[in-house]
């Protein structure tokens, strides 16, 4: 479908593109990434970056922006390993008591590396903790050195904090397993050595 005057000057501006069903959006931007002599296209209130996107960038120096209403969304061509991992850029975001938990690609795995940069400070977060189902845990997985940007290799649920998230140095159910061992040895010890006592 060609594209008319008035929307080649909204493509040129970085306005929001005309959308007529997906298809169309995502020829609008694919067109767009191949048209542009700059390395960041950008691109506003894009809810799903699709395989044939990804394609486009793939390899590339280009990158798009992705302008959120908290936050926009960086991808860049040469950090992408798999394009048909397709990409919702509609982050769940929950503010908690020891920070702000962020929910990144509804769990599914990303195309490779995205960058995430706030519109507003997150008030000074140092530590980002990615949340293991395996151990029903966060792990610490860096210091942030940036008061307005997060970097991300993997999907999941993250936790972003000013403090280091305290753990139990020793697990209670360990404490409760040792301590029940020791009774039944102590127990058993007794029971085999108390003949000799009377003797």
């Amino acid at each position: 479908m060609p594209t008319s005057e008035n929307e080649k000057i909204k493509l040129s501006n970085n306005k929001p593109l005309k959308i007529v069903n997906n298809i169309s959006r995502t020829n609008d931007i694919l067109e767009k990434i191949k048209a542009s002599s700059e390395n960041m296209v950008v691109i506003r209130n894009l809810k799903n970056v699709s395989a044939d996107i990804l394609k486009q960038l793939y390899g590339t120096e280009k990158s798009i922006m992705i302008e959120c209403n908290d936050y926009n969304m960086v991808i860049y061509g040469k950090d992408i390993k798999n394009i048909e991992n397709e990409l919702n850029t509609e982050i769940e975001i929950k503010k908690l008591d020891n920070g702000t938990k962020l929910l990144v690609n509804d769990g599914k795995a990303l195309p490779g590396k995205i960058k995430v940069e706030f519109n507003d400070e997150k008030s000074n977060y140092k530590y980002m903790y990615i949340y293991n189902d395996n151990e029903n845990k966060y792990e610490l997985i860096n210091s942030l050195t940036s008061t307005d940007s997060l970097e991300i290799d993997y999907s999941g649920t993250y936790l972003i904090t000013h403090d280091k998230i305290k753990e139990f140095k020793i697990n209670v159910l360990i404490i409760s397993i040792a301590g029940g061992s020791i009774l039944i040895l102590i127990v058993i010890y007794i029971f085999i050595k108390r003949k000799y006592w009377f003797w």
